[in-house]
């Protein structure tokens, strides 16, 4: 390294000298060494430009040393054998923990943060500068942060990959694509590592996971949590201490050793809080009171606010099967709830729960909502639908979920077939970590004639997110020789040719709410109304004619309505609106400011 990197007369010599950089790499450096290379590093231009080949340098190092003690061959018998082992593992891990420690130096180097910021400055995100990384989560709710100009803006929607969030104002809510949700309140530094890992720095958070999703492991200073389905709190203060407060489920607390390791674990169950005390690395439980933890907010689980004028433009276009929701009147004789067919010659529905499950699926103020559940549970017409696939279809709903998952909606199924889903002829999903490429969240519509098998099917993937707590207006149309998926008024994708959709005419059961019959695959969480099915394909005219006489008939005009807001909000019109020219209400109809009403755009 050139001496005249640092002209310091510090009798400890140099700040970015060799022996310093070498200790941060090994993961010994002392604190107050530290502190002094971030400041030589953020005032010193050339001690940055040395310090950033360095790191390089010791990257190689690491790939070099890492493959020779692994995979070298050594005499057999040598009765070194496993101390030489176990040294270059304690030398791995070392430089492991020393690279981690260069590459969050490099980030704050390249964004100019090498000083923590005060409460006046900015919030801003800092996302890690490696490249095929994957989304981590998606921001669900800011609000009061201010950012610097030219920053991206952290608005709903907003995806994030690993990186450093530094919060210094308000609050922000992320989903994690894993399926846990997490509300981190400033000042605070969240390090959001994976899809299903971050560590708290400082500062709160309150975190929910559901059933069934996938792990979650939320870390602090020297702690881990993994939660076991449940909803915590976690604090870490400035001396960082962690208290950890379970308000339901359960979690597993860990602390780590020196590689990360648990050395000690505890249970905590629901209403109990503990103190991880860094000092005595020591877990003890306390009485804290409720305002010092921070819980998730609860997402927008309204019903959709559905117009005579909108009702009356369904009944026009002359669906046989439309399903309101409004009521689910018991069955006398079978104590089954009934859906009742609101026009043409459809059938009507009904409710298929678990007796020990009954609010699986429940009729609220006009919508049916399907919750989390162990065993099946349904809707299903009361009779197959004869000759659907003869020619044209077409199926329209509203939808609203609740949480990042894989879910599915509507189907056609083969009749009497109770397997594992094979028999699909259509489906209407909410896709979410499939084998398939697309992005996350997205309505997905799976076409296969003949219907069978998992190994073919023509698949239509929307564009954007479909955010939790926000209503989402779909409509799939298959005709003899062409597939569409529209999305909020607007066509997303299309598929054409001879081959494309087939016709039979054959009856295919209705079904809703998961994977047909099956008893436990991709169970939709979360609302769906005003299901219209028609013997027909809609227009592209009259698809939009609906979207926006429900965007209408919540009272925005065109400039205040969910073009004009994405538009302030820096997310922008929606692409595919954008695309096909339907931003603008046809036949004078006036857009919603209904912030529910149109799926976000993504960044």
């Amino acid at each position: 390294m050139s001496r005249e990197m640092s002209r310091s007369e510090d009798p400890r010599g140099p700040a970015t000298g060799r022996a310093v950089l070498r200790q941060l790499a090994e993961g010994t450096l002392p604190p107050a060494e530290f502190e002094r290379l971030e400041s030589a590093l953020r005032d010193d231009a050339a001690a940055r430009a040395e310090y950033v080949r360095y790191m390089d340098h010791e990257a190689g190092l690491y790939e070099e040393m890492s493959f020779r003690g692994e995979d070298l061959p050594r005499p057999a018998g040598d009765p070194h054998d496993g101390a030489a082992e176990g040294t270059a593992r304690q030398r791995r891990m070392r430089w492991g923990q020393g690279l981690v420690a260069l590459g969050t130096l490099a980030i704050l180097i390249v964004a100019g943060l090498s000083r923590l910021p005060g409460r006046n400055e900015p919030t801003r995100f800092m996302e890690a500068r490696l490249k095929g990384l994957e989304d981590a989560a998606v921001v669900t709710h800011a609000s009061g942060i201010v950012q610097s100009p030219g920053d991206r803006p952290l608005v709903m929607g907003t995806r994030l990959k690993p990186g450093i969030l530094e919060l210094r104002q308000g609050e922000v809510q992320i989903d994690f694509l894993s399926g846990a949700r997490v509300l981190l309140k400033a000042p605070a530094e969240l390090h959001l590592l994976s899809s299903t890992a971050a560590t708290l720095v400082s500062g709160s958070v309150g975190a929910r996971v559901a059933d069934g999703a996938e792990k979650f492991v939320l870390g602090t200073p020297d702690a881990a949590i993994v939660d076991l389905g449940t909803e915590f709190a976690v604090n870490v203060d400035r001396s960082g201490d962690s208290q950890v407060r379970v308000y339901d489920g359960e979690v597993e607390v860990s602390l780590l050793g020196e590689d990360g390791s648990t050395v000690f674990s505890q249970r905590l169950k629901e209403m109990e809080t503990v103190k991880i005390d860094r000092s005595t690395r020591s877990v003890r439980a306390v009485d804290l009171p409720d305002s010092m933890f921070v819980t998730v907010r609860e997402i927008d689980r309204s019903s959709l606010n559905v117009t005579p004028a909108y009702a009356a433009s369904i009944r026009e276009a002359k669906p046989f099967l439309y399903w309101r929701f409004e009521e689910s009147p018991v069955d006398a004789a079978t104590g089954e709830r009934r859906l009742r067919n609101e026009a043409g010659d459809g059938p009507g529905g009904r409710i298929v729960v678990d007796p020990a499950e009954p609010e699986a699926i429940r009729i609220e103020d006009g919508a049916v909502r399907f919750s989390d559940a162990r065993k099946s549970r349904y809707l299903v017409a009361d009779a197959p639908l004869e000759k659907i696939n003869e020619g044209a279809f077409t199926i329209e709903l509203w939808l609203k979920s609740e949480t990042f998952h894989w879910g599915s909606i509507a189907s056609l199924v083969v009749p009497g077939f109770r397997g594992g889903g094979d028999k699909h002829m259509a489906l209407i999903e909410l896709a979410h970590g499939t084998k398939m490429v697309h992005k996350p969240s997205v309505v997905r519509f799976l076409h296969r004639h003949p219907p069978g098998g998992h190994n073919f099917g023509w698949n239509l993937f929307g564009r954007d997110t479909c955010m939790p707590g926000e209503w989402t207006y779909v409509v799939v149309v298959k005709e003899p020789d062409e597939l569409r998926l529209y999305v909020n008024g607007a066509l997303v994708r299309s598929i054409r040719g001879a081959e494309t959709a087939g016709n039979d005419s054959d009856p295919y059961v209705f079904t809703m709410g998961q994977m047909g019959f099956h008893p436990t695959m991709r169970k939709f969480q979360g609302m769906v109304d005003e299901l219209a099915i028609y013997r027909r394909a809609l227009s592209p005219q009259e698809i939009r004619e609906h979207y926006w006489t429900m965007m209408a008939g919540n009272g925005a005009k065109a400039d205040e309505g969910p073009v004009a807001r994405n538009a302030s909000e820096g997310r922008g019109i929606l692409p595919a609106q954008a695309a096909s020219g339907s931003a603008t209400p046809p036949s004078g109809r006036r857009g919603s400011g209904l912030t529910s009403m149109a799926s976000a755009s993504l960044r």
